[in-house]
């Protein structure tokens, strides 16, 4: 059996899939319709801005840099005893007010009198120990005499060796013949002993004596006869020289010596008779009184020179030599050796002269030094003098006595402090000044002081004396110290907490506008100003970073300075007109209000000016003063100054 099959109409079913195509369609359509208008709604609808606006004024621009320290006296005396010796008085306690040059207080101070005495001791040592070396150097001196006498003597000796040493070779000093000779090559010889004899043999003289009858007739060069008997000659001569002598004859006749000289023929011998007449111009013959015998012209011993070996002999018995010839030699070694000697003992005394004088420089510098050491020691003796006024201690500044922890009898500790005196009539506080602030302020500015009380206000006239030309940076602020002087005329104890001010605002008035309401553009200042009709001096912008509200104008201003509120207006607008600030976003109907924080169109000071400081205005020196959140700023309180790291110039502590 086949089961039957129920079909639907094909019409009704394809009408109801394009019914469910259509509902699928429409849904899908409200949803994307609905999505692009969330889209329009959050993103491209346009939500009304509200321009905010505020007042140009007129008035000055008053700004202070203000701060708080505390009070600690500009002058101060901490005193700590020169000594441990025993305090004999104590003039002074705590709460007195002294003078400056007051007694404070008198130690014992024997203990001086015993340093001066040490030191005199040491002076009388150094004075010595001078005198030693003073003898040192006259001792040298003297050996340096000594060494340059030695030396003179070494020299003459050279001069004598050296003499000797010419006299090594010996010659002949006449031409002559050798006789006698006595000499023997390699044999020592003395200086002094006769080697030969060197006669001249070539001419002879004849010496007789003349009657004084005859002086006026007899001179050098007249002719003379010479008769020799025993061998039958008579020989020319001639008057060699006239010796004024006085020989008695037997017959007592006064005669004087004629010495005649004549040419050897050759046979002639010294100690033979002769006789001789002289002949006048006039041919007159003088004959003498007494007879004479011949001699040889010249004879001579000759003697070795210096002493040694005999090295050479260059003549022999009867040679004929020539005047300047070489006749012997002596060996020179010795006398070599002699120079060498001498010359090291001449070295040796300029070294011993040199060390001597090297001992002299010496004693000299430890001279200075001692005196030196003398000065230093007189010096110490004037300085423990001088500390003696520490043991009648005296006051160096006027104050108040703040402490005195010693009494009469005491025995002070040299490490602390005995008494402290105040001068109270000028104080100081340390404090430091932001690093925007410094420019404004240098040493002597005078600042305001104010202590408060509850009764009431006292002020105080102070005067920056001290500022640091260098800056302390801590948590990326930097700030200057520096020391602010009080003139309290004693009315401010020290460690009292004040107050100070220094007005940096001028007191000249002019016309003032909110700082947000300045507006920049192509370097050019403008204020927006709501006017019912344009204002003349009223200009177009091209495209402004901020938008020019509906029933405003931009109107170009010169600016001057300002502080952190308001900027002063030199020119361009006048007080009291209504200036555009910035715009804040109104909130939509029924719903919760909006931030008034600045939305996307609104402009802040650092869109307008940059992230910077703000420029100079108006040619106003200075620069533009810091905008709040720094200290020294207006109406802000500056950054606590390190708590007195300054001593205000106050003294230390004595020792």
């Amino acid at each position: 059996m086949t089961p039957s099959t129920t079909t639907a109409p094909a019409g009704r079913k394809k009408k109801k899939r394009v019914g469910r195509r259509i509902i699928l369609t429409l849904v899908i359509l409200v949803l994307l319709g609905g999505a692009a208008f969330g889209v329009y709604w959050l993103f491209f609808r346009e939500t009304p801005k509200v321009a905010m606006t505020d007042k140009t004024t007129f008035g000055a621009l008053d700004r202070a840099i203000e701060g708080s320290g505390t009070t600690v006296p500009a002058e101060t005396l901490a005193i700590t005893a020169a000594s441990r010796a025993e305090i004999k008085e104590v003039y002074v306690k705590a709460g007195d007010y002294v003078e400056e040059g007051q007694l404070l207080y008198t130690q014992d101070d024997s203990e001086i009198d015993e340093k001066i005495a040490d030191y005199e001791e040491e002076i009388e040592t150094y004075e010595d120990e001078i005198t030693e070396y003073e003898n040192s150097i006259v001792e040298q001196q003297n050996n340096i005499t000594d060494y340059n006498e030695k030396i003179a003597d070494y020299y003459t000796e050279i001069a004598e060796v050296n003499e000797a040493r010419q006299n090594l070779t010996i010659r002949a000093d006449f031409a002559g013949k050798i006789t006698k000779l006595n000499a023997e090559v390699g044999k020592n010889v003395n200086s002094g002993t006769t080697l030969a004899v060197l006669t001249d043999e070539s001419t002879m003289t004849l010496t007789q004596y003349f009657s004084y009858a005859y002086a006026d007739q007899v001179k050098v060069g007249m002719a003379a006869k010479i008769s020799v008997s025993g061998q039958m000659l008579t020989l020319d001569g001639t008057v060699s020289a006239v010796s004024w002598v006085e020989r008695i004859t037997d017959e007592g006749m006064k005669c004087f010596a004629v010495t005649v000289k004549l040419a050897n023929p050759g046979v002639l011998q010294s100690g033979e008779s002769a006789a001789c007449y002289l002949i006048t111009d006039d041919g007159t013959r003088l004959y003498p009184a007494l007879d004479g015998v011949l001699e040889w012209r010249a004879t001579e011993n000759i003697t070795a020179g210096a002493s040694g070996e005999l090295t050479a002999i260059k003549v022999a018995d009867y040679d004929q030599v020539a005047a300047g010839q070489v006749l012997f030699v002596i060996d020179a070694t010795t006398y070599d050796t002699q120079l060498e000697n001498l010359q090291k003992q001449i070295e040796n005394c300029q070294k011993q002269i040199t060390q001597a004088e090297k001992q002299i420089t010496n004693y000299e510098k430890k001279i200075e030094s001692t005196k030196e050491k003398i000065e230093t020691t007189r010096e110490s003796i004037a300085e423990t003098e001088e500390s003696r006024a520490d043991f009648a201690m005296r006051s160096e500044i006027s104050g108040k006595v703040m402490y005195c922890t010693v009494e009469a009898g005491d025995t002070p500790n040299t490490m602390m402090s005995i008494i402290t005196i105040y001068n109270m009539d000028t104080m100081t506080i340390s404090v430091n000044f932001d690093e925007l602030d410094v420019d404004y302020i240098s040493e002597g500015t005078k600042v305001t002081i104010t202590r408060t009380s509850a009764e009431r206000n006292t002020y105080y006239e102070g005067t920056i004396t001290y500022l640091s030309p260098e800056a302390t940076s801590s948590n990326g602020v930097a700030t200057f110290a520096a020391t602010i002087e009080i003139d309290s005329k004693g009315e401010l104890s020290s460690g009292v907490s004040v107050s100070y001010s220094i007005s940096l605002g001028d007191s000249e008035e002019g016309v003032l506008a909110p700082i947000s309401a300045l507006k920049s553009h192509e370097d050019q200042y403008y204020l927006y100003v709501k006017a019912d009709e344009r204002p003349a001096n009223a200009v177009d912008l091209v495209d402004p970073e901020t938008e020019v509200p509906e029933g405003f104008y931009a109107v170009p201003v010169e600016v001057g300075n300002a502080n952190a509120q308001y900027i002063r207006i030199l020119s361009g607008v006048e007080k009291d007109v209504e200036v555009f600030t910035r715009y804040r976003q109104q909130a939509p109907s029924g719903g919760s209000s909006t931030s008034d924080k600045q939305g996307d169109d609104e402009m802040s000071f650092e869109d307008m000016f940059g992230s910077g400081a703000m420029p100079s205005f108006g040619g106003q020196s200075g620069g533009m003063p810091s905008f709040g959140g720094s200290s020294g700023g207006a109406s802000k309180t500056p950054s606590m100054p390190s708590g007195g790291g300054q001593s205000g110039g106050g003294r230390g502590s004595r020792g």
